[in-house]
Protein backbone atom coordinates (compact mmCIF):
# COMPACT_ATOMS: atom_id res chain seq x y z
CA UNK A 1 0.00 0.00 0.00
CA UNK A 2 1.45 3.65 -0.80
CA UNK A 3 0.70 6.28 1.23
CA UNK A 4 2.72 8.81 0.46
CA UNK A 5 4.32 9.64 -2.55
CA UNK A 6 4.44 12.09 -5.60
CA UNK A 7 1.65 11.72 -7.85
CA UNK A 8 1.44 15.23 -9.56
CA UNK A 9 5.28 15.07 -9.93
CA UNK A 10 6.42 18.37 -7.94
CA UNK A 11 9.53 16.88 -6.63
CA UNK A 12 11.19 17.26 -9.46
CA UNK A 13 10.05 21.56 -9.77
CA UNK A 14 13.56 22.92 -7.73
CA UNK A 15 11.51 25.55 -6.23
CA UNK A 16 8.70 23.90 -5.03
CA UNK A 17 10.76 20.87 -3.82
CA UNK A 18 13.22 23.32 -1.71
CA UNK A 19 10.61 25.40 -0.26
CA UNK A 20 8.73 22.16 0.89
CA UNK A 21 11.15 19.87 2.17
CA UNK A 22 12.52 23.23 4.26
CA UNK A 23 9.33 23.60 5.91
CA UNK A 24 8.99 19.82 7.13
CA UNK A 25 12.52 19.72 8.13
CA UNK A 26 12.59 23.37 10.28
CA UNK A 27 11.71 22.81 14.09
CA UNK A 28 14.00 19.56 14.73
CA UNK A 29 11.79 17.71 12.57
CA UNK A 30 8.89 17.74 14.52
CA UNK A 31 6.49 18.98 11.54
CA UNK A 32 8.06 16.05 9.57
CA UNK A 33 7.47 13.68 12.68
CA UNK A 34 3.92 14.55 13.04
CA UNK A 35 3.03 14.19 9.32
CA UNK A 36 4.96 10.88 9.36
CA UNK A 37 2.97 9.53 12.55
CA UNK A 38 -0.06 10.62 11.13
CA UNK A 39 0.13 9.13 7.77
CA UNK A 40 1.08 5.94 9.80
CA UNK A 41 -1.72 5.89 11.39
CA UNK A 42 -3.93 6.05 8.87
CA UNK A 43 -2.27 2.94 7.20
CA UNK A 44 -2.70 1.07 10.05
CA UNK A 45 -7.14 1.80 10.10
CA UNK A 46 -6.82 0.39 5.55
CA UNK A 47 -8.43 -2.33 5.48
CA UNK A 48 -5.88 -4.67 3.92
CA UNK A 49 -3.05 -3.40 5.85
CA UNK A 50 -1.65 -5.98 8.84
CA UNK A 51 -1.78 -2.82 11.81
CA UNK A 52 0.25 -4.64 14.07
CA UNK A 53 3.38 -5.62 10.93
CA UNK A 54 4.28 -2.10 9.01
CA UNK A 55 7.24 -1.45 6.94
CA UNK A 56 8.41 1.59 5.19
CA UNK A 57 10.51 2.18 1.85
CA UNK A 58 11.59 5.54 0.89
CA UNK A 59 13.47 6.82 -2.13
CA UNK A 60 15.40 10.32 -2.00
CA UNK A 61 13.60 12.42 0.26
CA UNK A 62 11.15 9.61 1.11
CA UNK A 63 14.63 8.10 2.84
CA UNK A 64 14.90 10.77 5.83
CA UNK A 65 11.22 10.51 5.87
CA UNK A 66 11.07 6.73 6.53
CA UNK A 67 14.05 7.20 9.12
CA UNK A 68 12.46 9.78 11.04
CA UNK A 69 9.49 7.69 11.38
CA UNK A 70 11.83 4.93 12.74
CA UNK A 71 12.78 7.57 15.18
CA UNK A 72 9.58 8.14 16.78
CA UNK A 73 9.46 4.25 17.30
CA UNK A 74 6.13 3.23 16.35
CA UNK A 75 5.12 -0.12 18.23
CA UNK A 76 4.03 -1.96 14.99
CA UNK A 77 6.74 -0.18 12.44
CA UNK A 78 9.09 -3.80 11.55
CA UNK A 79 11.25 -2.27 9.36
CA UNK A 80 12.74 0.79 7.47
CA UNK A 81 14.35 1.19 3.57
CA UNK A 82 15.89 4.09 2.82
CA UNK A 83 16.94 3.75 -0.94
CA UNK A 84 19.37 7.46 -1.50
CA UNK A 85 18.40 8.97 1.12
CA UNK A 86 19.70 11.59 3.29
CA UNK A 87 21.40 10.22 6.24
CA UNK A 88 22.18 11.70 9.55
CA UNK A 89 22.71 11.46 12.99
CA UNK A 90 19.46 13.52 14.10
CA UNK A 91 17.98 12.78 17.73
CA UNK A 92 15.64 10.25 18.35
CA UNK A 93 12.19 12.03 18.97
CA UNK A 94 11.36 13.24 22.41
CA UNK A 95 11.04 10.21 25.27
CA UNK A 96 12.03 7.67 22.34
CA UNK A 97 15.20 5.98 23.50
CA UNK A 98 15.65 3.26 21.20
CA UNK A 99 14.96 2.32 17.33
CA UNK A 100 12.63 -1.75 17.48
CA UNK A 101 12.40 -1.46 13.09
CA UNK A 102 15.10 -3.27 11.22
CA UNK A 103 17.17 -0.72 9.10
CA UNK A 104 18.44 -1.26 5.38
CA UNK A 105 20.06 1.49 3.80
CA UNK A 106 21.12 1.70 0.32
CA UNK A 107 23.48 4.66 -0.70
CA UNK A 108 26.00 5.65 -3.63
CA UNK A 109 29.12 6.59 -2.06
CA UNK A 110 29.30 9.50 -4.55
CA UNK A 111 26.48 11.24 -3.32
CA UNK A 112 27.04 14.63 -2.49
CA UNK A 113 24.59 15.06 -0.40
CA UNK A 114 25.98 12.58 2.37
CA UNK A 115 28.60 13.27 3.45
CA UNK A 116 31.00 10.58 5.05
CA UNK A 117 30.36 12.49 8.70
CA UNK A 118 26.72 12.11 7.78
CA UNK A 119 27.02 8.28 7.70
CA UNK A 120 28.87 8.32 10.39
CA UNK A 121 26.68 10.01 12.32
CA UNK A 122 23.99 7.63 11.18
CA UNK A 123 25.49 4.71 12.01
CA UNK A 124 26.62 6.19 15.55
CA UNK A 125 22.87 6.42 16.42
CA UNK A 126 21.66 3.02 15.15
CA UNK A 127 24.44 1.22 17.18
CA UNK A 128 23.72 3.36 20.28
CA UNK A 129 19.79 2.65 20.09
CA UNK A 130 20.76 -1.47 19.16
CA UNK A 131 18.93 -0.89 16.07
CA UNK A 132 19.39 -3.67 13.87
CA UNK A 133 21.09 -2.31 10.63
CA UNK A 134 22.46 -2.76 7.38
CA UNK A 135 24.15 -0.63 4.94
CA UNK A 136 24.54 -1.16 1.16
CA UNK A 137 26.90 1.33 -0.31
CA UNK A 138 27.84 1.32 -3.86
CA UNK A 139 30.82 2.70 -4.95
CA UNK A 140 30.97 4.99 -7.94
CA UNK A 141 27.36 5.84 -7.79
CA UNK A 142 25.59 9.21 -7.38
CA UNK A 143 22.19 10.43 -5.77
CA UNK A 144 18.76 9.51 -6.78
CA UNK A 145 20.53 6.00 -8.53
CA UNK A 146 17.28 3.84 -9.16
CA UNK A 147 15.56 6.87 -11.49
CA UNK A 148 15.96 6.00 -15.19
CA UNK A 149 15.42 9.54 -15.53
CA UNK A 150 18.58 10.59 -14.00
CA UNK A 151 20.68 9.49 -17.09
CA UNK A 152 19.68 12.52 -18.59
CA UNK A 153 19.74 14.89 -15.43
CA UNK A 154 22.76 17.45 -16.20
CA UNK A 155 23.27 17.97 -12.56
CA UNK A 156 26.36 15.91 -11.42
CA UNK A 157 25.09 15.09 -8.08
CA UNK A 158 22.66 12.98 -9.86
CA UNK A 159 22.39 9.67 -11.76
CA UNK A 160 21.25 6.63 -12.60
CA UNK A 161 22.98 3.13 -12.01
CA UNK A 162 20.86 -0.25 -13.19
CA UNK A 163 23.32 -2.02 -11.30
CA UNK A 164 22.73 -0.08 -8.03
CA UNK A 165 18.97 0.03 -8.88
CA UNK A 166 18.68 -3.82 -9.59
CA UNK A 167 20.88 -4.48 -6.76
CA UNK A 168 19.12 -2.41 -3.83
CA UNK A 169 15.97 -3.62 -5.32
CA UNK A 170 16.63 -7.12 -5.04
CA UNK A 171 18.25 -6.58 -1.21
CA UNK A 172 14.77 -4.67 -0.26
CA UNK A 173 12.75 -7.53 -1.27
CA UNK A 174 15.00 -9.64 0.38
CA UNK A 175 15.47 -7.57 3.27
CA UNK A 176 11.37 -7.47 3.87
CA UNK A 177 10.82 -11.10 3.06
CA UNK A 178 13.34 -11.80 6.02
CA UNK A 179 11.85 -9.62 8.54
CA UNK A 180 8.11 -10.09 7.77
CA UNK A 181 8.89 -13.98 7.76
CA UNK A 182 10.33 -14.10 11.19
CA UNK A 183 6.83 -12.73 12.63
Amino acid sequence: VDVLCDPVGYAWDPTWSAAARARVMANGRALLRERMLASFSCLQAVANVDAAHIGAVGFCFGGPCVFELARCNPAALRAIVSLHGILDGEPLAPGVAKMDARVLLCHGDDDPFVPAASIDACLTQLRSVGAEWQLLTFGGVRHSFTNPAQAVNPNPAFGYSAHAAASSWAATTLFLKEVFASL
